[in-house]
């Protein structure tokens, strides 16, 4: 058995369909799950195996379970494509083991993958994902080949049943949110599902309350077209703005490719950062629900969230990217929300996981419970916290480059910004560099990627913009 080029990232293993994302591979970590929940006896629990709409996704998930059922390990088989967050809640609802789920997320067309959920819902630790690449490693190096039943072996055996995943998420949702209030304040809502695995769940949970919904990209499509990849950022949501403006719609809603992550259109077509839409939903929750608990935040969420939690005097910490690191502090310290740059938000009672469509329709119950424009909302956040303005630039560059840019970013000591002092200095998770005005500049690799982000929040798109040419020059890309 060759030596396949499998390394999980932020969030499981990522790569191209028919190159390295191939049956074969996907078998090889489905077995090294199996190996872990063996020796953790974790196996007699079973493990829900979920799929999202990319080509391929349904016979890599029947890769996966025909694995798991061989190793003795009972199946609950998703009976169609789910968003990640409806799986990693049935984790929970259903008490498993765990799951696997079949899904690239937000990367383009050519790309699937591999995610791990743990028994409480959420990004498998980093401590549990290490343990997993040493069983692939070793399933390698004793050329151990994967254990493998048919579907219908599985099924006579009993170790393996068909479940559907969105019946018992939509009952749980409907708790979470305050659906009486949504449906005295009737508002147009736009919705771009970006032919991605959460197609008609924000409709169907919002139906029976509002008149006016009205879904773009709706359809499952493997190939996304007309959008470079299913990611919820400003580029990709030029239809659903357009769709905004020419309905007149109260705020446009869009879930990436697997569901966990949310973009944003407000009332006036502008796009919302992610930094943005952490901090409105955080002062939302903290201001109008009078909730109360700690904010999980990564290094490159924005200063707001500090802010915000000193004037409502709520404890802040900052994890490394990803809710493999974020869900395990969301548990830990019993938060009220968690988020992270790429638009994934956790909240209280639910998953210590991102989840796009709850985030949606707590936006849409802010816009109730306020009754004011989204864009207002915003004002208001900025009358209390101050204007903050935020971009992010992706980079690709060859491989053999990335030691170099390493060793550079590793030595040169920058003392200053935009000729102000760089006051404090962190290398946890890439390179971040905080100024005396609070305004910050991250260069930081993708753990998925082949890429190098720049990320910014400053006081002015001016400011972001010299901060992020400033970093450029210094990584020379």
């Amino acid at each position: 058995m060759s030596s396949p080029n499998i390394a999980f990232g932020t969030d499981g293993w990522r790569a191209i369909i028919g190159e390295d994302f191939s049956s074969e591979n996907v078998q090889l970590c489905a077995q090294a799950v199996a190996d872990y929940l063996s020796n953790r006896n974790l196996h007699s629990k079973g493990i829900i195996v979920g799929y999202d709409t990319r080509l391929g996704s349904k016979t890599f998930s029947h890769d996966v379970a025909r694995v798991l059922a061989a190793n003795n390990i009972p199946v609950f088989l998703s009976t169609n494509f789910a968003p990640t967050p409806v799986i990693s809640y049935n984790v929970t609802n259903m008490k498993t083991a765990g799951a696997i789920i079949i899904t690239a997320s937000h990367n383009a067309a050519e790309w699937n993958g591999f995610k791990v959920k743990s028994e409480y819902g959420g990004s498998a630790p980093v401590e549990v994902i290490s343990e997993i690449e040493n069983n692939i490693e070793a399933l390698v190096s004793q050329k151990r080949s994967p254990k493998m039943i048919t579907i219908e072996e599985a099924k006579k055996l009993r170790l393996l049943q068909y479940f559907d995943p969105k019946i018992s998420y939509l009952n749980h949702v409907k708790n979470l949110i305050d659906f009486d209030l949504i449906k005295r304040y009737p508002m147009n809502i736009a919705v771009d599902s970006m032919y991605g695995a959460a197609i008609g769940y924000i409709k169907s949970l919002l139906s029976e309350y509002q008149d006016t919904i009205e879904e773009i990209h709706a359809t499952e499509n493997p190939s996304f077209p007309g959008l470079r990849k299913p990611e919820p950022i400003g580029p990709n949501l030029r239809q659903l703005r357009d769709t905004v403006l020419k309905g007149g719609h109260a705020i446009g809603l869009a879930t990436d490719g697997d569901g966990d992550r949310i973009g944003v259109i407000d009332n006036t077509g502008r796009y919302l950062s992610s930094l943005q839409v952490f901090s409105l939903l955080t002062h939302y929750l903290l201001k109008k629900r009078a909730s109360k608990g700690p904010i999980i935040k990564s290094i490159t969420t924005s200063k707001m969230i500090e802010k915000l939690a000193s004037h409502y005097n709520v404890e802040v910490v900052t994890s490394p990217v990803g809710f493999k690191y974020l869900g395990a502090l969301f548990i830990e310290k019993d938060a009220l929300i968690a988020g992270e740059e790429s638009g994934g938000f956790a909240f209280k009672g639910h998953i210590p996981e991102r989840d796009g469509i709850l985030s949606a329709l707590i936006l849409i119950e802010a816009l109730a419970a306020t009754r004011q424009p989204l864009s207002s909302l915003l004002d208001e956040l900025y009358d209390l916290v101050g204007p903050h303005y935020y971009d992010r630039l992706d980079l690709t560059f060859p491989e053999r480059e990335r030691p170099r840019i390493e060793q550079k970013l590793r030595t040169k000591r920058v003392s200053s910004f935009l000729d102000l002092p760089v006051t404090d200095f962190s290398d946890v998770d890439g390179y971040l560099y905080t100024l005396i005005d609070d305004s910050w500049v991250l260069v930081r690799f993708s753990g998925t990627e082949p890429l190098m982000r720049i990320y910014a929040e400053s006081n002015s798109m001016e400011n972001v913009n010299k901060l992020i040419g400033e970093a450029r020059n210094i990584v020379g890309i």
